[in-house]
């Protein structure tokens, strides 16, 4: 008996130390990247990436998408120093949109060639599945690692991802001390495969995939039973986070805008609003376009009582006019999709003056 525990002994020793060793190489406890703990939210840094899209029916067949040493994209130089850095998830990013034509790029070149400001820089910091609280996190994990990070203006292109009834964070980890079990390669090798079942549980819109939107699909014409009341909740939750990230933009001396976005998960026919019958799953239900679009409603509503709150402006995109072939899916838009929201966007700057105070002060200076 005494044989056998001595022997089991040395082997759970010898287990435990080859563990250690495991997690001394492979892991971050030593590591003094401050870098290493935005891998986690899925920021990428010194990227250059070519796409193919033509599945995506989008006419340019290769798309390019870089990001810089910050995490940053955008077609100027020094995005560190940029005059408005916009923050969303990937309606935002625009993962399969070639450099460019971006709708950052396009409004980027508006704002320089009829204003009349040749240097005013547009950064692009949206992250593919981001929600409020990735936005929240991004604060104290991403933007403080970007050296001289003082832009004049953050535009929020936000509420798609959290619509879908996001009462979680999408990774549960960033409220978590630096020197904890974030730093363990066992807990990165579980995130993968977390992330994995998160992201089976994400509405079908996060696919990026070629959706033909034949009207037959939008068949839905009621709210589903307790969508109401889930929505509500949601957009009570959403109002607290929205509050914190409004206020740590004004702290950081930057003028908040915050923009409502269009979809294509619910569409007016002939008069009448109908929704796609599956448009996300929440807690073994499916809900419709009409329960997404009730959702993001309330999150809008909420938006733009907060961002005039917090002494910024809100911009109603939702409202604006946009055709199904905008969309290559139901929230993702092709090049022509992000030309007209650059557009939309240049059309409510002028009317709301937002940028008056700040040519100004450029010819100023």
């Amino acid at each position: 008996m005494w044989s056998k525990l001595k022997n089991l002994s040395v082997i759970a020793a010898s287990i435990l130390v080859g563990f250690l060793i495991f997690e001394a190489i492979f892991g971050g406890w030593f590591t003094s990247d401050p870098w290493f703990q935005a891998t986690s939210m899925n920021i990428l840094r010194n990227v250059n990436i070519t796409y193919k899209v033509d599945t995506l029916g989008i006419e340019q067949a290769i798309s390019d998408y870089k990001r810089d040493q910050y995490g940053l994209r955008g077609t100027c130089t020094n995005k560190n120093l940029a005059t408005m850095i916009t923050i969303g998830g990937s309606t935002t990013d625009q993962r399969y949109t070639a450099e460019g034509a971006t709708w950052q790029d396009v409004l980027q070149k508006n704002i320089q060639e009829t204003l009349s400001l040749p240097k005013f820089c547009i950064a692009n910091a949206g992250v593919d599945g981001h929600s409020t609280f990735g936005h929240l996190a991004s604060f104290d994990i991403w933007f403080r690692n970007i050296p001289s990070f003082k832009p004049e203006f953050l535009l929020f292109y936000v509420g798609i991802n959290d619509a879908a009834f996001r009462f979680e964070k999408a990774f549960n980890d960033q409220n978590i001390q630096f020197r904890s079990y974030r730093n363990s390669v066992l807990y990165r090798i579980y995130k993968i495969f977390d992330t994995q079942r998160i992201s089976d549980s994400q509405p079908q819109f996060a696919g990026h995939r070629l959706i033909i939107k034949n009207p037959v699909l939008y068949s839905e014409t009621k709210l589903t039973e307790n969508a109401e009341i889930l929505a509500l909740q949601n957009a009570f939750d959403f109002r607290l986070r929205m509050s914190e990230i409004l206020r740590r933009t004004v702290a950081l001396g930057a003028k908040p805008i915050c923009v409502s976005q269009p979809h294509a998960l619910s569409w007016n026919f002939g008069g009448q609003e109908k929704g796609v019958r599956n448009a996300f799953f929440y807690k073994n239900n499916y809900y419709n376009g009409l329960d997404y679009n009730f959702s993001l409603s309330l999150i809008n509503q909420a938006m733009a009582e907060l961002c005039v709150q917090y002494g910024g402006f809100y911009l109603n995109l939702r409202d604006k006019k946009f055709s199904l072939l905008d969309f290559y899916d139901y929230v993702h838009t092709t090049p022509q999709g992000a030309k007209k929201i650059a557009d939309y966007l240049m059309q409510e700057i002028n009317a709301q003056k937002i940028l008056e105070f700040y040519k100004l002060k450029m010819n100023g200076s």
